[in-house]
């Protein structure tokens, strides 16, 4: 059996816990930091004007604004590209800009778009 000496993936402990990936599902020593397993939920009622849902990870909220979102969703569902390759062009965006802005941040970059 091969020995793992790397620190677990989720955590690192320099100075105290420190939450090092976005994907927490809840952690003991950091619910006080609010790192739970329980989701915020919202509900609310679809109209005729919902016409995507967009869920994505900081990569991409960190440097595309909402109102840019939509609007690159509206324009690429105009140009009939599937849900699928919305996402991807999303994701593209996100990670070149972030590139740019940050010469080489651009981890934790997912996205999945519904088009209603």
């Amino acid at each position: 059996m091969r020995e793992n000496k790397r620190p677990p993936p989720t955590l690192t402990k320099p100075q105290g816990y420190q939450l090092s990936m976005t994907r927490a599902l809840g952690h003991k020593m950091l619910a006080q930091y609010g790192v739970i397993a329980v989701p915020s939920v919202q509900r609310f009622t679809l109209t005729h004007e919902h016409f995507c849902l967009v869920v994505a990870s900081d990569g991409v909220w960190d440097v595309i604004e909402e109102e840019a979102v939509v609007g690159m969703v509206a324009r690429y569902a105009a140009e009939g590209l599937s849900a699928a390759r919305i996402a991807h062009r999303l994701v593209k965006e996100a990670v070149h800009t972030s590139m740019e802005a940050t010469g080489g941040d651009a981890d934790n970059t997912s996205c999945v778009v519904l088009l209603l």
